[in-house]
């Protein structure tokens, strides 16, 4: 036979252990729940600082946008501003440049004008607007370079 306090171990061992795991248990339990809502939170905070991010995001990239839409209309509206000044001095020079017939020439009605505008006259059936070039190569010509300079321009500003 076995004593009393061993028989009582005996009978009392396996419920004290099946207590202590499942006080082990309960516990893990409660972290892993600690664990699990701890990171829903954490996963709500990321959702909200990424929104948060994207929104300051796209608001600097339209205040980016309307930036550079304001600077290549300004650019715009000083090449525009160019280009009438380059247009109106090449019409000043194929007006002072341009050839006129050889009647023209002897009219002395425009004898006075010819003299003083030093052009040169020319055969009749030779085009008046010949300077050494056409008047529409001198705009096509002075079109392109403003363009061209008012590109450079541009191109500089953006690589200071």
């Amino acid at each position: 036979m076995v004593p009393a306090p061993a028989k009582l171990a005996l009978i009392a061992g396996p419920y004290a252990v099946i207590t202590a795991l499942a006080l082990l248990c309960w516990h893990f339990n409660e972290r892993a729940v600690a664990n699990a809502n701890a990171l829903r939170t954490q996963e709500k905070q990321f959702s909200t600082a990424q929104a948060i991010a994207t929104q300051r995001v796209q608001q600097e990239l339209v205040r980016e946008q309307v930036f550079y839409q304001a600077k290549a209309s300004e650019a715009d509206r000083a090449y525009q501003i160019q280009f009438a000044s380059v247009r109106a001095s090449s019409d000043g020079y194929i007006a002072s440049h341009r050839m006129q017939s050889s009647a023209a020439a002897r009219d002395p009605r425009t004898a006075p004008e010819a003299a003083a505008n030093s052009r040169t006259s020319v055969f009749d059936g030779v085009p008046t607007d010949v300077i050494m070039v056409s008047a529409d190569d001198v705009q096509i010509c002075s079109d392109a370079i403003t363009y061209g300079l008012k590109a450079h321009d541009w191109a500089l500003t953006l690589n200071p």
